[in-house]
C-alpha cells in the first residue's frame, strides 16, 4: 500500500494539526454543553472546563485565521453539526 503524504512541508503540516484541533475543541464544547443540559457534570467543573476550551479557542483562532474565516464556515467546510458549542 501507498503512503499518502497530506502535507508538503512543516508549516502545512501545522496548519493541518491546528485545524484538527480547531475540530476536537468544537466537537468537546458540543458534549460538555450537552452533559450540562442533562445534569450530567455539576456547575462548577462545566464553568472550569468551558473556559479552558474557550481560551484553547481564542488561542488558535489567530493560528487558522488563513483558512478559517468564520466558525460557521469551518463548521459548514467540515459537515459540522455542533448548535451547542457555536452559540
Amino acid at each position: 500500500m501507498e503512503r499518502v503524504k497530506l502535507a508538503n512541508d512543516q508549516q502545512e503540516r501545522d496548519q493541518y494539526d491546528n485545524l484538527a484541533d480547531l475540530f476536537s475543541i468544537i466537537v468537546t464544547l458540543e458534549h460538555l454543553e450537552k452533559a450540562f443540559v442533562r445534569d450530567c457534570c455539576v456547575a462548577e467543573e462545566y464553568d472550569q472546563q468551558c473556559k479552558s476550551l474557550m481560551s484553547k479557542y481564542k488561542t488558535l483562532l489567530p493560528l487558522v485565521a488563513g483558512c478559517v474565516p468564520s466558525l460557521d464556515h469551518f463548521l459548514g467546510e467540515y459537515g459540522m453539526s455542533c448548535p451547542a458549542a457555536a452559540s
